[in-house]
């Protein structure tokens, strides 16, 4: 760590400058000078090396926030998943099915843009590969093909419950059409069944009367 020595280099060649001038050895001086020149373009090798770790480590970093963050709206969404499982089986009413109908759509929305997050993860990800060993490297590419596997489960069990929801929807408003039209008619013959019977001139319009209550 030439940190750790720099005050030893500059007091060793402070001494060494004070040699010279006390002695005017062109030897010393010469050797001073390439010891000054050597450590120099040591130390500006090692800040190089640190510009790369530092980038090695932001990078890395990126990668694992990124991850971590998808990761986490992964767990918030499939948390909602769960419920709506759970409460679908015992869920009949109109406005409850319209309820989770609207989670779902919200969940499909926030898969797009865990999708979008997940393919940074990815690009972020191969990005590492020249910077980190084979091992790192087997991690990396483990993680993220598991995130991506509960990402796609994830979307086919919503697609499946959307689409089990729109045809629960669809017949009960079927039945609801049904039972509008039967209490229009029920009405229509309650009516006609109270009011007083419409008096008719012959055998034929009596019968045609008749012919209506039957």
């Amino acid at each position: 760590n030439l940190k750790e020595h720099e005050n030893d280099f500059d007091s060793l060649s402070d001494k060494a400058s004070d040699l010279i001038q006390s002695c005017g050895d062109s030897k010393t001086t010469v050797l001073v000078q390439q010891i000054k020149s050597r450590y120099l373009s040591d130390e500006n090798a090692a800040k190089e090396v640190l510009k790369k770790c530092e980038q090695m480590v932001n990078d890395h970093k990126l990668w694992q926030d990124r991850f971590n963050g998808c990761t986490q709206e992964f767990a918030s969404c499939q948390k909602i998943l769960d419920g709506i499982v759970a409460n679908l089986a015992t869920v009949s009413d109109r406005k409850e099915l319209e309820n989770i109908s609207n989670q779902v759509t919200d969940l499909l929305e926030r898969h797009k843009g865990m999708t979008q997050s997940l393919n940074s993860v990815v690009e972020l990800g191969e990005n590492l590969y020249a910077t980190t060993d084979p091992v790192g490297r087997d991690i990396i590419g483990a993680d993220t093909t598991n995130l991506q596997q509960k990402l796609e489960e994830f979307y086919d069990k919503v697609i499946n419950i959307k689409t089990n929801l729109e045809f629960k929807l669809s017949n009960i408003s079927g039945v609801e059409s049904l039972m509008d039209k039967l209490l229009d008619w029920l009405n229509g013959i309650e009516s006609e069944a109270s009011s007083e019977l419409r008096k008719k001139a012959t055998l034929d319009e009596k019968s045609n009367q008749q012919q209506e209550y039957i």
